[in-house]
């Protein structure tokens, strides 16, 4: 069984995207189902601090990948806790 990891930074995670969604909401770009399950993360396809790919409307682009191809390890400091940018 082939197996691909890639590890990425935190600033990979577009921390700026919140808003609600049809069946739940994205909280600081951790997308989660009405039941409070996290379904996707919104990952940006360039370290937003490197080379700067812009889209037709500027800025840079970010997309939801399934939380099932995630690994996603933080310090839980507190419950329900959404981690943030330089907290682990």
């Amino acid at each position: 069984m082939p197996l691909q990891l890639q590890l990425l930074e935190a600033d990979f995670l577009d921390h700026a995207r919140t808003m609600g969604t049809v069946n739940g909401h994205v909280m600081q770009g951790v997308q989660f189902d009405l039941l409070g399950r996290r379904v996707a993360y919104w990952i940006f396809t360039y370290h937003p601090g490197g080379m700067l790919v812009l889209n037709p409307r500027g800025g840079i682009l970010s997309q939801p990948v399934p939380a099932d191809q995630i690994l996603h390890t933080y310090r839980v400091l507190r419950p329900g806790q959404i981690p943030r940018r330089g907290r682990g």
